[in-house]
């Protein structure tokens, strides 16, 4: 969007939009969890639902992450307690902890964001937009792809690109939903050439990237807003 008001394009604001601003305007009252809320809501569940196995490390704050991480991993396949019960069985830690969370998420008034994604795919069903356009994106999950499949159910026009390298599997996946192929005669995204760098330390690595940029930049004449650093 800025760059096309850079341009002279006048685009209203809720046109173009990352998907988390897609998802909040079909949801607007749903609130979803801030990171600090996740995890005052986890050491709750951890003490409501005390795990003998994770008694010795529950306290520590890479323990929490590496939990949270691990039932957000599920909740974006699309499984949640009572379905990773099913597999791991209802006396597993790991699933009372899980379901103790859930039940914190549920009475603060909140919801995950791939029970969020899951009732915006919902809302698309129930009204239907004229067009949608997802772009930028190698990899969906689970509750995501529920999203994309429902614009393209409901929408009048909806169009997903995606890059002829490193998304195969969310190809395969909307293939496989009956979502019809388009294959462009040639590649509208530049291809760059890989260059693997070795540095001798973390300054020399930030001052290689910054001659880098910088000569480029005098060579090309590109703006600087249209370099990054990953």
């Amino acid at each position: 969007r800025h760059q096309l008001a850079r341009r002279g394009l006048v685009i209203p604001p809720g046109t173009i939009q990352p998907l988390d601003g897609f998802v909040e305007d079909l949801t607007p009252g749903l609130r979803q969890a801030s990171g600090a809320t996740e995890r005052l809501l986890l050491e709750h569940a951890l003490a409501a639902a005390p795990v003998a196995e994770f008694a010795a490390v529950a306290a520590y704050a890479g323990f929490q992450e590496q939990l949270l991480a691990t039932i957000q991993e599920f909740w974006s396949a699309g499984a949640e307690a009572q379905e990773v019960a099913a597999l791991a069985g209802p006396g597993s830690g790991f699933v009372r902890v899980m379901a103790a969370y859930e039940a914190a998420l549920e009475r603060a008034g909140a919801v995950h964001r791939a029970r969020r994604l899951s009732l915006a795919a919902a809302a698309l069903r129930r009204r239907p937009p004229a067009a949608v356009f997802f772009d930028g994106f190698f990899h969906l999950t689970a509750a995501e792809l529920e999203l994309v499949l429902a614009a393209v159910e409901t929408s009048g026009r909806c169009l997903v690109t995606l890059p002829e390298r490193g998304a195969e599997e969310t190809r395969q996946a909307l293939l496989d939903q009956g979502v019809p192929e388009t294959v462009l005669d040639r590649g509208c995204r530049p291809r760059p050439q890989p260059v693997v760098v070795e540095a001798f330390s973390p300054e020399r690595e930030v001052e290689d990237i910054a001659g880098r940029i910088l000569a480029d930049r005098a060579q090309t004449g590109r703006p600087f807003r249209d370099y990054g650093v990953i």
